[in-house]
């Protein structure tokens, strides 16, 4: 498997435990939970032809941050799991879990974009009945952060999941 040359390694963010890859981005690495990670992972560490790789960010600093609702919940660290796939990094990289990175999904949809977030597939991330119960029953912090329109888009969206 290739590895990032020193030009491409430049491109990967710095992350922290407060600001970390989310979204298709975490969505695209295995994560300890037992997810398998999305079948993108190529094209989102390295791109695609002359389509550099772009990584979606959370937390502090960035438009997306679910912080203040969700604190440190489903964010782990995954450099060794990066390195397994063969990406070269040097420093510690955190990432949202699969639950946390659909979470986050949600609320930017929803909440910043004001769109139903019909994009989000919750069979083709999470594998397990377990895993979905987890994921249904975080969503449930989402709510006092919400206006009621915003919340009735995210209950119109789990009648279409389940």
């Amino acid at each position: 498997m290739n590895t990032f040359n020193e030009k491409q390694l430049s491109i990967l963010p710095a992350t922290s435990k407060k600001h970390y890859l989310t979204g298709v981005t975490a969505l695209n690495i295995p994560s300890p939970d037992g997810t398998s990670g999305d079948w993108h992972f190529h094209e989102t560490f390295y791109g695609r032809g002359e389509i550099k790789p772009k990584f979606m960010l959370a937390g502090e600093g960035e438009e997306l941050n679910t912080n203040f609702i969700l604190q440190d919940f489903g964010i782990y660290e995954c450099s060794g799991t990066l390195r397994h796939l063969g990406v070269a990094v040097d420093n510690k990289v955190y990432a949202a879990n699969h639950h946390r990175a659909i979470l986050d999904m949600l609320y930017r949809s929803v909440k910043l974009l004001r769109k139903s977030p019909t994009h989000i597939k919750i069979d083709d991330w999470l594998d397990t009945e377990e895993q979905k119960k987890l994921l249904l029953n975080k969503i449930k912090d989402l709510e006092p952060y919400m206006e009621k329109d915003e919340w009735q888009m995210i209950q119109t969206w789990l009648l279409e999941q389940t």
